[in-house]
C-alpha cells in the first residue's frame, strides 16, 4: 500500500549554531503515515533517502518503507501480522521482526525490492530483535536461549542463519564480520572476551590488559575494531553484565585507549553506527564536573561535542561527512534532537511535541528521528541548510 506525501507538514525552524557558524535552516517533515495510527518510529535511512520504521495501528505494529513518494506497508504474515522494519541495506533489502511483543512469538523478516520475502530459520533460542545489518542486508539479531541467557545469530540475506554464541554482539560489518565478546569461563575470572567472528565462523580474540574484561562495538576502516575495556557486574541468578571503563580502538594487534572527558568513563555508541569510513569514533564520556556529553574521537583527538544547554548529550549515528546526531537535555530540561557538525551544534526542535531524538543520519546529512507527543511518537525527517 503507498501513500502520497502531499498532506505531510514541513516546519521550518531557525535555531542558532552553538559556534559563531551561520544559523541553519531545520527543515522537519512528519512521515507520513496510516489512518488510525497512534503512534510512529522511524529507525534507519539509507543514503538514497529511503527510510524505515513502523506505525501502530489500531493496536497492532506495522512495518513501512518511506521514499519522496509516501509510504510502503510491509506485510507481515497471517500467523504473525505485526511487523516493525529495523534496517534498510545499501541495495534495498529492509529487514526486521514480525509477530507479537512476546518474543515467543516474533520472527524476524527480509523486505526485499521484488516485493518478496523471507524469514530467517531460527533455531537457538528466540529473536529478541534487529540490532545490526551491514550493506547486504545479512542482519544481526540478539537472541535469549533458555536460562534468560543472550547470543546473537546472524540472518542473512540469502536465507541462511550462523549461531555466534557471543554473549554481546552489538556490529555486522558489510564483509560478514561480527563485533561483540565469548562469555567469560574461570580461566578469564568471568571477564567477556571480546571477539570478532568472521563470515565463516572463524573467532578472533582481541588483546586485554590481564583481569579487565572487554568488548568489540564495531568496525572501522581497515583492521580496525571500537570497542571499551570495563569491569563485570554479577546480578542475581546467572545475570553477569559487562560495565565499560574506556573506550578503545584495535587495530595492528595493539589497543589505543581513547581517554575521557575529564571524567571516569568512555564508552562507543552501541547502535552500530559508531565509527566512519575515515575511522572516527562516538560515544559518550563523564566530564569533570559528573555531566554525561557526546564525543567525537578523530585521529587521537577527543571532542567534546557539548549539549543544548542542559547536562548531557548522548550520540547515536556518525556519517562520512563527520556530522554527528543524537539527542541532548536543553537549558528547560527538554530532550531535543541534534546533528554537529564541524564544530557547531544544532538544535533540531521537536515541532508539535514535547521532545524529540535522532536516530541516524545519511551521508548527505538527512536526519531522522521521533518527536513525542501527547499521543505517542512521530517519526521525522529533518533536513538542514
Amino acid at each position: 500500500m503507498r501513500l502520497l506525501l502531499g498532506g505531510a507538514l514541513a516546519v521550518a525552524l531557525l535555531v542558532p549554531a552553538a559556534t559563531a557558524h551561520a544559523a541553519p535552516t531545520v527543515t522537519a517533515t512528519p512521515l507520513p503515515v496510516p489512518d488510525g495510527t497512534t503512534s510512529s518510529a522511524v529507525s534507519d535511512v539509507d543514503d538514497a533517502g529511503i527510510a524505515v520504521g513502523r506505525a501502530d495501528v489500531g493496536g497492532t505494529p506495522q512495518a513501512l518503507r518511506w521514499d519522496d513518494s509516501g509510504y510502503t506497508a510491509l506485510p507481515g504474515s497471517a500467523q504473525r501480522p505485526g511487523a516493525s522494519a529495523a534496517r534498510i541495506s545499501d541495495g534495498g533489502v529492509v529487514v526486521g521482526s514480525i509477530g507479537e511483543p512476546d518474543v515467543n512469538q516474533r520472527a524476524i523478516r527480509h523486505w526485499r525490492p521484488d516485493g518478496t520475502t523471507g524469514d530467517c530459520p531460527i533455531t537457538l533460542g528466540a529473536p529478541l530483535g534487529v540490532e545490526d545489518a551491514n550493506g547486504s542486508g545479512d542482519a544481526l539479531v540478539g537472541t535469549v536461549t533458555s536460562g534468560r541467557r543472550f547470543s546473537a545469530t546472524v540472518c542473512r540475506a540469502d536465507g541462511g542463519t550462523t549461531n555466534t554464541d557471543l554473549a554481546v554482539a552489538h556490529a555486522i560489518a558489510d564483509d560478514g564480520r561480527v563485533a561483540g565478546a565469548r562469555p567469560g569461563n574461570s580461566a578469564t575470572n568471568v571477564n567477556h572476551v571480546p571477539t570478532v567472528l568472521t563470515a565463516d565462523g572463524t573467532a578472533t580474540t582481541l588483546p586485554v590488559p590481564a583481569g579487565q574484561a572487554g568488548v568489540a562495538y564495531d568496525f572501522g576502516p581497515g583492521d580496525v575494531v571500537v570497542g571499551a575495556l570495563g569491569t563485570m557486574r554479577f546480578g542475581t541468578g546467572p545475570s553477569v553484565t559487562f560495565v565499560p571503563r574506556v573506550a578503545v580502538v584495535w587495530s595492528g594487534g595493539r589497543i589505543t585507549e581513547l581517554g575521557t572527558l575529564g571524567g571516569d568513563t568512555s564508552v562507543p555508541a552501541d547502535t552500530g553506527r559508531a565509527v566512519n569510513a575515515a575511522g572516527d569514533v562516538i560515544g559518550t564520556s563523564t566530564t569533570a564536573s559528573g555531566e554525561t556529553h557526546a564525543f567525537r574521537w578523530r585521529a587521537g583527538t577527543l571532542t567534546d561535542l557539548g549539549t543544548l544547554g542542559g547536562a548531557g548529550s548522548v550520540p547515536t549515528a556518525i556519517n562520512d561527512q563527520g556530522q554527528v546526531v543524537g539527542s541532548s537535555t536543553t537549558a528547560s530540561g527538554a530532550t531535543h534532537a541534534f546533528r554537529w557538525d564541524d564544530g557547531a551544534l544544532t538544535d533540531l526542535g521537536a515541532p508539535g511535541g514535547t521532545g524529540s531524538a535522532a536516530v541516524d543520519v545519511n551521508d548527505s546529512g538527512v536526519v531522522v528521528g521521533t518527536v513525542t507527543t501527547a499521543s505517542g511518537t512521530q517519526a521525522v525527517r529533518w533536513t538542514i541548510r
